[in-house]
């Protein structure tokens, strides 16, 4: 019975329906938390916490270029991979790359964690990858030490280039170096305009401020921005005193608006962005002899060890001492010119008497032998045996565009000039 004789509920049970009310709260204050839970930004389930740090770190990447005398081993004992796993990778390296024959401009990248386990090294030399790399199914920290090589497998694979078309125009208020530098142009690219109109333009003497230019170019990069090629597709420099000057590269080479090519027999200048001291003068005050005399020669004042290169095609005549111009080289080019190149500090290895020489050959290097006052390069041309002043001398062309692919060139032409003529003409009105 659940009530007594006075209609009251036993002890008893009173006792059973206080349990069971204490009961029916809790589980719906339980209930009523799990439903409140996701909207106050409780911690998800355990299966999608995020990795710990520890196991988002497992793996650690050491990279660099190889410094003169450093082995791979050496490199791989560092990334505390133990003596003969190192040799394991090693040996698998040399499957697809010679590691005796790493250089200082190759590149490695070894991916491994702070306790040994090694997962992959790529070597990237020009414009190809080496990979050695845990062969699949097969765990390379689960073998041991004398199987751990045939856990590797090693590759080749060309690196992919991004090819980008860019152009670029603008007006000298300095060198040209100076100039294209300020715009934003990269090295290869300015040295690669200077290359084109090498035969024209003399970008040492004949540059002026105010001469404008303009230049479309393709480059290619590798994925972590390295430029590795340029190739300029068409270039304008209009100067002051150099005149109006137009390129366009067709069949690799490059040809002005009427497809004669811009080659020449000679270079227009022995050096590259110098500056010269003195020009050619029938008066010119010697500094050290004190006396005038005439200076049938071009000074070109460079720093010392400045490579000097031969202006065309020939033949070394002579290679040694010669009085007031000290280290002296004379190359003969054909039975009309001869060019001096005096004052040099050394000469260059392999260039002797009797020597053959190519158009941009290094023959010395710039120095201060002889009669001189500081580090410069003494150039002078002979004509039939008589000194003539180079930077006039007219040279003629080295060839032009075939009559059979004329077509080709002036559709090419017409496609990379005419933006650049406008890109000019927009300067103008500035």
């Amino acid at each position: 019975m659940l009530f007594s004789e006075q209609g009251e509920l036993k002890e008893s049970a009173r006792l059973g329906l206080w349990v069971m009310g204490l009961s029916g709260a809790g589980v719906l204050c339980l209930w009523l938390l799990a439903r409140r839970s996701p909207a106050a930004g409780a911690s998800p389930p355990l299966t999608a916490l995020a990795p710990t740090p520890v196991e988002a770190a497992r793996f650690v990447v050491t990279a660099g270029t190889f410094t003169r005398g450093t082995r791979l081993f050496n490199i791989l004992r560092g990334a505390s991979l133990s003596p003969q796993r190192s040799q394991s990778v090693v040996s698998a390296l040399a499957k697809v790359l010679d590691p005796r024959t790493l250089k200082e401009e190759d590149r490695y990248e070894v991916r491994h964690s702070t306790s040994g386990e090694f997962q992959s090294l790529s070597v990237v030399r020009k414009l190809t990858r080496f990979v050695v790399e845990a062969a699949p199914g097969v765990p390379f920290s689960s073998l041991a030490d004398g199987r751990a090589e045939s856990a590797l497998a090693a590759r080749k694979e060309p690196i992919p280039l991004t090819t980008q078309e860019k152009t670029a125009a603008g007006t000298l208020s300095d060198s040209l170096w100076l100039s294209l530098r300020a715009r934003g142009l990269e090295p290869p690219v300015i040295v690669e305009l200077a290359d084109i109109f090498a035969w024209n333009i003399d970008f040492l003497t004949e540059t002026r401020d105010g001469d404008r230019f303009a230049l479309a170019w393709k480059e290619d990069r590798t994925p972590d921005g390295r430029l590795v090629e340029v190739k300029i597709l068409g270039a304008i420099y209009d100067g002051k005193v150099t005149g109006h000057h137009r390129a366009t590269r067709f069949m690799e080479d490059y040809y002005d608006e009427k497809g004669v090519s811009l080659r020449k027999a000679f270079l227009h200048a022995p050096l590259n962005f110098r500056r010269i001291s003195s020009g050619f003068t029938n008066r010119r005050f010697h500094p050290i002899l004190r006396q005038w005399r005439p200076h049938h020669g071009t000074d070109y004042a460079a720093a010392s060890g400045t490579p000097v290169v031969s202006v065309g095609d020939g033949t070394v005549l002579f290679q040694g001492r010669s009085g007031g111009l000290g280290n002296l080289v004379k190359v003969r080019h054909n039975a009309t010119y001869t060019t001096y190149y005096g004052h040099l500090s050394r000469f260059a290895k392999g260039v002797g008497a009797g020597t053959r020489v190519r158009q941009g050959q290094v023959v010395g290097y710039v120095g201060s032998t002889g009669l001189s006052t500081g580090p410069h390069l003494h150039f002078e041309v002979l004509k039939n045996g008589t000194t003539v002043n180079f930077l006039t001398l007219k040279m003629p062309a080295m060839g032009s565009v075939p009559k059979g692919r004329m077509k080709a060139f002036e559709q090419k032409r017409d496609q990379v000039l005419p933006p650049l003529e406008q890109q000019l003409a927009v300067l103008s009105k500035n």
